[in-house]
């Protein structure tokens, strides 16, 4: 059974410029944008996937994960629309 997605409060939010970042974010970067732990990243990557849509790089268990940057924001702003009354 999976948990809710909760993003983090706007007042954590990293102010940040979309087109600043590169076009495609590690784990890490995706985890302070969004508030979401690494954690808790890997583990919808490997169970329902109803985290942000990513792709992996390269092949078997090695490979890098990465999540493209306008897919994160489309996921992002997805959110925040189920998220209003």
């Amino acid at each position: 059974m999976s948990r809710p997605i909760t993003p983090a409060p706007a007042s954590e939010a990293v102010n940040i410029q979309e087109h600043a970042l590169p076009a495609l974010l590690d784990e890490r970067q995706v985890a302070a944008l969004t508030g979401f732990s690494v954690p808790w990243l890997r583990a919808r990557r490997y169970s329902d996937h109803d985290g942000p849509p990513f792709v992996k790089i390269g092949d078997g268990r090695r490979a890098s994960v990465r999540y493209p940057r306008d897919l994160l924001f489309q996921w992002i702003n997805t959110l925040s629309a189920e998220a209003r009354p």
